[in-house]
């Protein structure tokens, strides 16, 4: 009797190890089915669909979702100079681009974004480290409208420079707009405001372009190489400046960034173009403790190379 209880506990025994085995055994076969095939189970599904319904591929994500975003701009590495490309679905802006020296890298980044026509082109002002490659530009690239300040006759023109540049302007029959403030420009579903400048200046530096750029309530605020004065005024003029990304003016010179201009702007990102090692010495400390003040993430292409950002839901995000 003993031994036939004994047997009975252990054929019980086996019986609940089986049932373990195969459950397990099912669990695994499950589980590997699933991953084979991601479009069956609820939570990658939706997952998939939503970034299918956003234009973005559910792989190499970083890289696609720049590639196919609807917004983006790129702050193009020029030395010790500006450009920046600003790029709303299949339209385009560029604003400034550098010296004429680096003008390959300009056109390089634009052929590989398969930019043909620059809907709009601002040159914040004429001075060559923003403009000295525009007339080999207008060579390459249809232009839609240019916006420049008026600036006649100034002391402070580089006049070679500039008449190379307007002699280009008329042999390519280029449509010129001299901005007043509050204009304003549309790139598909982004709005180009003209901010400044508010009057004439002795320096050419002041005369700059000053724009806001707004994409989905996400504002990138453009500044040339405006200083103080220029600054101060602006503000006075009770201008809405606030916005996520300040490209900070004059390269993050001593003589721009007031304190009061960046508080106004509080911008969450800034980017100053600036050389490596510039005879300039900038950034200068004065322009980066005001944006640090701000709370500001700061980014140079002294040492981070072109700096390109888009737009995904609702979010600033920076391409890497």
């Amino acid at each position: 009797m003993g031994e036939k209880i004994k047997n009975k506990k252990l054929l019980l025994i086996i019986i609940a190890v089986l049932v373990v085995v195969v459950i397990a055994v099912v669990m695994l076969v499950t589980n590997k089915n699933e991953e084979e095939n991601p479009e069956e189970t609820e939570s990658t599904t939706n997952w998939a669909e939503e970034l299918a319904d956003a234009g973005l591929s559910p792989y190499n994500t970083s890289l696609s979702a720049y590639d196919n975003a609807e917004f983006t701009v790129d702050f193009i590495d020029v030395e010790q100079g500006d450009c920046a490309l600003v790029s709303c679905n299949d339209k385009h802006m560029l604003v400034d681009c550098g010296e004429a020296e680096y003008y390959e890298v300009v056109k390089h980044f634009l052929e590989n974004k398969g930019v043909e026509k620059l809907d709009i082109v601002i040159v914040s002002h004429p001075h060559t480290d923003h403009m000295g490659g525009m007339s080999k530009l207008f060579n390459d690239f249809a232009i839609g409208t240019l916006i420049m300040p008026e600036i006649g006759n100034h002391k402070d023109l580089e006049i070679s420079v500039y008449e190379t540049f307007q002699q280009s302007l008329e042999e390519h029959s280029i449509n010129v707009v001299y901005p007043e403030a509050e204009d304003t420009f549309s790139l598909d579903k982004a709005d180009v405001t003209i901010i400044a400048p508010l009057r004439k200046y002795r320096e050419i530096n002041n005369m700059s372009v000053i724009a806001m750029v707004e994409f989905e309530g996400k504002k990138f605020l453009f500044t040339g190489d405006a200083e103080e004065r220029a600054e101060l005024r602006v503000l006075r003029s009770n201008v809405n400046l606030d916005c996520d990304v300040l490209k900070v003016a004059h390269h993050g010179s001593d003589s721009s960034s007031a304190e009061e201009f960046i508080k106004a702007s509080s911008p969450e990102i800034a980017v100053i173009s600036v050389a490596q090692s510039n005879e300039y010495n900038h950034p200068d400390g004065k322009s980066i403790r005001n944006l640090l003040k701000e709370d500001a993430e700061i980014y140079r292409t002294d040492l981070d190379g072109t700096i390109s950002f888009y737009i995904f839901e609702d979010e600033i995000i920076r391409n890497v």
